[in-house]
Order: structure tokens, then sequence, then C-alpha cells
């Protein structure tokens, strides 16, 4: 649980205020990682492993808002 929110991995799930928050496949994995450490520093190359270990793409650029 984080603030208002509730990240239930069993069931691949966001739950929010409003009910389901719809999450694509790794960015759930990535909130669940971070989730996981919570308290600490995460790197890169954690983050590449972790996440994108499946080795299918590259991590995403960051979009111009």
């Amino acid at each position: 649980m984080f603030g208002e929110y509730i990240l239930d991995v069993t069931r691949g799930e966001l739950q929010g205020p409003d009910g389901l928050v719809p999450l694509e496949p790794r960015a759930f994995t990535l909130l669940a990682h971070m989730l996981e450490q919570s308290g600490r520093l995460v790197d890169k190359d954690e983050l590449i492993a972790a996440v994108w270990a499946d080795g299918s793409s590259r991590m995403p650029r960051s979009r111009p808002r």
C-alpha cells in the first residue's frame, strides 16, 4: 500500500481510490520493483535487470511533455 493505492502482485492489479488503475505489464513490473525496494536508491542497471530482464526491448526514453 502506498498512499491511497494498493498494488496486488498476486492478481497483477493496482487499486486506486476510484477503482482499478490500468497499467501495461512492464509498468506494473517497474512499480512493483520500486515498491519492493522502498527506502533505498535503485540504480538504472538494477532496474534494467529487474524490469527488462527478458531483453525484449531497451529501456524507453522519456517523452517530452
